[in-house]
């Protein structure tokens, strides 16, 4: 989740404007847009399973999903999968991070993005999960306190039959 200041104005705060929005997001590396681009890439393209013949499905895939309050966007989730079956709608939200600098600050993100997603995105199940890199030194410092994190990057060679089992 990308939290922004507001602006004070006249003793109370404004939200951020959208030209302050773009401003905060150029701040952002390289690493992150390419582990953004992949990471929405991987969800269109993954196969719906375990959904019931005759279900009725929609899925929703979407970078930088405005969260909003009252009329006004508050912060925007890096990207997002909203999935209905049958009436019954998850919402999974993700926080890309190219490198692991404070486990606390990624799960007090976390945190904030869920409490945020469960009041502006309808759904019956919301989730915030961390993307961070397999190889991160603070992998397992972070899955200790916040369990939902994906590993990204990590690669599979395909098995042979000399392979044990």
């Amino acid at each position: 989740m990308s939290t922004f200041p507001s602006a004070p104005l006249l003793g109370t705060t404004a939200p951020a404007t959208p030209s302050g929005f773009h401003q905060r997001a150029r701040q952002r590396g390289a690493t992150h847009d390419r582990m953004q681009a992949e990471l929405l890439a991987f969800l269109r393209a993954r196969p719906l399973a375990g959904i019931p013949l005759g279900a009725i499905v929609h899925r929703q895939v979407e970078g930088e999903l405005p969260l909003t309050r009252r009329g006004q966007v508050v912060s925007f989730a890096d990207a997002a999968e909203i999935l209905t079956v049958n009436l019954t709608t998850i919402v999974s939200l993700f926080e890309i991070k190219p490198r692991i600098d404070t486990v606390f600050g990624i799960v007090r993100q976390c945190k904030a993005m869920l409490a945020l997603a469960r009041v502006c995105v309808p759904g019956d199940q919301h989730y915030c999960h961390a993307v961070v890199p397999h190889d991160d030194p603070l992998i397992a410092n972070l899955r200790a306190e916040w369990p939902l994190v994906w590993a990204w990057g990590v690669t599979f060679s395909p098995m042979t039959e000399t392979d044990d089992v």
